[in-house]
């Protein structure tokens, strides 16, 4: 099975790190801690979730060199902010990347794979925010073996996930699967969304209403589809074109939404193509308008593709976002756009202009607030020998026109991944991130 594009990354650029300088002073540091590292975490790519009293989770993949078996790991985050020592591996089921969401008043669900007659089956499972975790629960999808490529779940429990299935042995034929579950109710039958030798990338999204929006690649076309809180799938829509695409999507409680992919062809750490960065917005009630080229980089060759997350979609009651990596003629630099009528607007560059910089996430609280964050010293995927690593965050008020200026949050000496989430009772934030080779951090932003 092809490695995703992050873990290429780090695989390739682990033989360099030692060889990087280091890192330059660190800029203002803004509302952030200093850094902290989590007591009992291994090296591992954190995601961060909060539930909507507030109450907040860290959690990890533990496969690697030190644990040879999948697993998930977590640590609580106090009402203070601080992060609690990690528990023991709490679960069998091997976290996937952006399956951690929160519910209720201290509720968890995760999402990922686990072995089973030798062959990785996709599956959840359910604990609390205290760290601890439920046993997996397969999902009843057809097919010889697969992975869970998406979760999203509601601020109630509804939950929906995307499946990806071998249809045979040789996974020449894949088929792709939105299973829902309503909050306290059993798993709804499964839709299947596609088949064929090039189903790529998902990305869902839930309301506070329980509906499910799924987004896809068929063959180098990106389609999406709803099922809604009670249950019925809606029609196909085709959004655009996209290759290898990653996707991010978000879906308002009034069914508004924001659909963005990055595409960009990439073959054993070389770009082949650009990568180009677009989006499409749909109102309430009407169909998604044509997809915008929002943003682009030219570059191509060995480590020039662009890794992390490429793209971020939010939909807030007050504005609908895309926020995204480009490439400006010299450097790769994050930018975003607000819907501006049915299109997306002028972009507003966040990322210093001085250095280098990827996407890494984005979150929205409760209140419309906004915060994104980027991985500074990376030139597409490949670190710079020579120049500061670390990662930064710009906040934008639920009212503001214009996100802040940049804020560091750490240097290091080889960011590769992080996660932010905002508490929706304190308005704090918390970053989790990987630095090849030491234990997960952490640091949090005052309200």
């Amino acid at each position: 099975m092809e490695l995703p594009r992050l873990e290429r990354a780090a695989l390739a650029v682990l033989p360099l790190t030692l060889a990087l300088a280091a890192p330059a002073a660190a800029q203002a540091r803004g509302s952030w801690s200093l850094p902290a590292r989590i007591a009992g975490a291994p090296d591992a790519f954190p995601q961060v979730a909060f539930t909507p009293s507030g109450r907040g989770v860290i959690a990890w993949n533990t496969f690697g060199l030190r644990t040879p078996s999948p697993g998930t790991q977590g640590a609580a985050i106090g009402i203070d902010g601080r992060v609690a020592p990690a528990l023991a591996r709490s679960s069998r089921l091997g976290l996937a990347r952006r399956a951690l969401a929160a519910y209720g008043r201290d509720r968890v669900v995760i999402g990922g794979t686990v072995l089973r007659d030798r062959r990785s089956r996709p599956a959840v499972a359910y604990g609390t925010t205290a760290g601890r975790i439920g046993p997996p629960r397969l999902l009843a999808v057809p097919g010889v073996s697969g992975d869970l490529r998406a979760l999203a779940v509601s601020r109630s429990g509804d939950l929906a996930v995307v499946a990806s299935m071998c249809v045979r042995r040789s996974c020449a034929v894949r088929e792709l699967w939105l299973v829902t579950r309503p909050a306290g109710g059993p798993f709804a039958a499964p839709v299947r969304l596609a088949r064929g030798e090039r189903v790529r990338g998902a990305a869902v999204a839930t309301n506070a209403r329980g509906d499910a929006l799924a987004a896809w690649e068929d063959d180098r076309v990106i389609r999406t589809r709803m099922r809604t809180a009670a249950g019925r799938a809606g029609r196909i829509e085709r959004l655009g074109r996209g290759v290898q695409s990653s996707f991010s999507v978000a879906l308002g409680p009034t069914r508004r939404a924001v659909v963005a992919w990055g595409s960009q062809r990439v073959s054993e750490g070389d770009a082949l193509g650009p990568f180009e960065a677009f989006a499409t917005y749909r109102a309430v009630g009407a169909r998604f308008g044509s997809a915008q080229l929002v943003g682009r980089s030219t570059l191509t060759g060995t480590g020039r593709y662009v890794a992390e997350a490429g793209v971020r979609a939010a939909v807030a009651a007050r504005r609908a976002t895309v926020t995204y990596t480009a490439f400006d003629g010299e450097r790769f630099v994050v930018r975003s756009r607000d819907l501006a009528g049915r299109r997306f607007g002028a972009a507003q560059t966040l990322s210093p202009l001085d250095r280098d910089a990827i996407l890494a996430d984005a979150a929205t609280g409760s209140r419309g607030e906004q915060l994104v964050t980027w991985i500074t010293g990376r030139h597409g995927a490949d670190p710079i020998v020579g120049t500061s690593h670390g990662l930064m965050a710009a906040a934008r008020a639920p009212a503001a026109p214009r996100f802040a200026a940049g804020e560091t949050i750490t240097a290091g000496r080889y960011i590769d991944a992080a996660s932010v989430a905002i508490d929706p009772i304190s308005g704090r934030a918390v970053a989790a991130w990987r630095d090849v080779v030491e234990p997960v951090a952490y640091a949090v932003r005052a309200p």
